[in-house]
């Protein structure tokens, strides 16, 4: 099974700093590089990659209409910002070696 030799596999941000998490705004691009390590040969068919992004807010205001009634408003809202999926890996893409040696890492710009 290829997940037995899988020995690294990494998703690196370009802007992304050690112990942090990137934060990206929209209509900003978001590049970076797919590292998979493996510990033995092993037949890779195919690889892809889904990122997925969603935003989600809750806020709720006081509110009074007159001196003796008060209510509280409730606003919410989610929002998916991205959905992409990319090939990063198929038969006839002309990138990497059809069978990965151990050892040898294997890398894609996004």
């Amino acid at each position: 099974m290829l997940f037995d030799k899988v020995k690294a596999f990494v998703v690196q941000l370009d802007g992304a700093r050690a112990g942090t998490e990137p934060v990206f705004h929209g209509g900003q691009a978001v590049a970076g590089r797919v590292l998979l390590e493996l510990a033995g040969a092993a037949r890779v068919g195919a690889l892809s990659l889904r990122a997925r992004g969603r935003a989600r807010a809750h806020w709720t205001e006081s509110r009074s209409a007159g001196s003796s009634t008060a209510y509280t408003q409730s606003y919410s809202e989610r929002v998916e910002v991205v959905n992409h999926r990319a090939t990063l890996l198929a038969p006839g893409t002309g990138w990497g070696p059809p069978r990965p040696r151990a050892g040898d890492p294997q890398s894609r710009v996004l």
